[in-house]
């Protein structure tokens, strides 16, 4: 057709799309170098941060080539990349906006810690290196306190971080959880008024794939820790009515108010009766369930004194097994141990394992079920109904995934003592009778629902950036147009340890034609110029940490991506 040239490639356009930011100036002569080269976080464009600082390694970007068929990018930890300092060797990428898949340490230098650099191929020949360009990575933001019931601790979530690390200084502690809360249990039990004043500090941990670079430098898992804070309680528990309170994680639900947490919730409670019933020791149990009826549990909590508890990702605390160790625990003469809760039982004699009993990263994975003897038990149970004490529970999770609605009750449990001085925990009512008082639901039961954060792919226009035209160009529409390959990125989801990419040709019905896994928050869509037209591509975490299926996250919404193909301009 007159007015248009024969394409080899699947489009052919009249100009560089407008659907997309330019980022750089012409390209540079053939033979040159390539000049330009950065990291992006989210945009090719964006400004660079003052300090080169980064949380994740960036994405990188560079001006074009031309002719270059493709380029070889190296990131090494000096500039001037020798055998023992390289990380990275790619000479496969084939555009100048490319995703790295490595995690990196925390890393600062003199002026830089991190180096890359870039050369292009050019009719079989390769140009001269690009100028090195620097980057530092680092934390940067610390946890900072938020407001929390009596019995908790509770911080800010930070983007990237898949745990935490609770350091209670008083007493010379430090617990791991999968939240952003965790209970003072050990101020509290048998022993409340230490529970007055509370210092703490907090760090968040992540995920590492491998625990070293390729030069065998060591990539950790913990960042820094926050300031020293301090939280304060009233240690005296008001009588009455048990009443179950706060469902508390990045967001609160209560009773009058149901809401959905993206991360594992504590729960708190007021009072100390449920049916009728006491604890003769101030000692407590949650158990969640998925029905109103509170049969099928899915999470068993831990013994703990005082008003609150929140799941953590380790043994839980161990209580005495004698009255004579009872008397020491008691007087804060005995040291605290961790493990399998022994003697604890339901009121019908079957033994109680709970949730924290198999957590943690040491663990199996293994969780025993009813009827099974596989349980974590460190010894004998000695039942005070002569039941058959292999029956157990089904310990459930301390992370639970994503539902509309999840049911949580707390029960108060005694502690008995037989004749040769041996301790038996038991609730002291059957959690299915907790949540039905007189036929109708209990103040000591509560709802909430479980929802986790979706990725963030766009902020007005896709967080997408490409070659297009002989240009580097960001998207600046919502339907923006790459020659190939193009590199997306998206803001960090609490808890994903990594992420599952999905492409499709529909958003309805799904059908993905291309999937792809990401250890960081950016990555290549492997969409070349044969795969011209427009595509749909969605994001989701992967938190390992959860059950089953679960570890999937929520998706976020299908964000449209188009390839054109080499793109020319007319010339009349």
């Amino acid at each position: 057709m007159k007015g248009f040239l024969a394409c080899l490639a699947a489009a052919c356009v009249l100009a560089p799309s407008a659907s997309a930011a330019v980022l750089t100036g012409p390209p540079p002569a053939l033979g040159h170098r390539p000049t330009g080269l950065h990291g992006f976080a989210q945009r090719a464009n964006e400004l660079v941060p003052a300090d080169h600082t980064y949380t994740d390694i960036p994405a990188f970007a560079w001006n074009p080539v031309r002719g270059a068929s493709s380029y070889e990018l190296q990131l090494a930890t000096s500039r001037t990349f020798s055998d023992s300092t390289m990380l990275v060797d790619d000479a496969s990428v084939r555009t100048p906006v490319t995703s790295v898949q490595l995690q990196l340490p925390w890393m600062t230098g003199q002026p830089y810690a991190l180096w890359v650099r870039v050369r292009a191929a050019v009719g079989g020949r390769t140009t001269q290196w690009s100028s090195p360009w620097g980057f530092d990575t680092s934390w940067k933001t610390l946890p900072q306190k938020l407001t929390a019931p009596t019995g908790l601790v509770r911080w800010t979530p930070i983007a990237g971080a898949t745990a935490y690390e609770v350091w209670y200084t008083d007493i010379g502690l430090r617990v791991r959880t999968l939240t952003n809360v965790a209970d003072e249990r050990e101020y509290w039990a048998f022993h409340p008024d230490r529970a007055r004043t509370i210092h703490w500090r907090v760090r968040a941990l992540r995920y590492v794939a491998k625990p070293a670079l390729p030069n065998k430098i060591q990539v950790i898992s913990y960042g820094p820790y926050s300031p020293m804070f301090t939280s304060t309680n009233k240690t005296t528990i008001r009588s009455g009515q048990l009443v179950a309170t706060n469902a508390i994680s990045n967001v609160t639900s209560t009773p009058s108010r149901f809401r959905s947490n993206s991360l594992m919730p504590g729960f708190t409670w007021t009072g100390t009766m449920v049916g009728g019933f006491t604890s003769n020791m101030g000692l407590y149990r949650v158990y969640v369930f998925s029905d109103k009826e509170c049969i099928n549990s899915v999470t068993v909590g831990s013994l703990v004194g005082g008003p609150a508890w929140a799941p953590r990702w380790a043994p839980p605390l161990q209580f005495p097994g004698t009255t004579a160790d009872l008397t020491a625990f008691s007087a804060g003469t005995a040291p605290f141990t961790y493990g399998a809760q022994a003697n604890a039982q339901m009121p019908d004699g079957t033994k109680i394992v709970t949730a924290e009993e198999i957590a943690g990263p040491s663990s199996s994975g293994s969780s025993g079920s009813s009827g099974s003897s596989s349980g974590s038990d460190s010894g004998s149970t000695t039942t005070s109904n002569g039941a058959d004490p292999s029956f157990t529970t089904d310990p459930g999770s301390v992370a639970l995934p994503d539902n509309d609605s999840y049911w949580w009750t707390v029960i108060p449990v005694n502690a008995y003592a037989d004749a040769t001085g041996n301790i038996t925990y038991q609730d002291a009512e059957l959690a299915q009778d907790a949540c039905r008082q007189n036929g109708a639901q209990p103040l000591s039961m509560s709802a909430f629902g479980m929802r986790s954060e979706p990725v963030t792919t766009t902020k007005s226009s896709p967080l997408a950036s490409g070659l297009l035209g002989g240009r580097v160009v960001t998207a600046s529409t919502r339907q923006p147009s790459f020659e190939q390959l193009p590199v997306v990125t998206w803001t960090p989801v609490y808890g994903a340890q990594s992420y599952k990419i999905e492409l499709s040709r529909k958003t309805y019905p799904w059908r993905p034609a291309v999937v792809q896994t990401s250890l960081v928050p950016s990555v290549t869509l492997n969409l070349t110029k044969r795969q011209a037209g427009l595509w749909y591509y969605r994001v989701r975490g992967v938190n390992g940490n959860l059950p089953g299926s679960a570890i999937n996250m929520t998706w976020s919404r299908p964000t449209a991506i188009r390839i054109s193909g080499d793109v020319f301009k007319i010339v009349k």
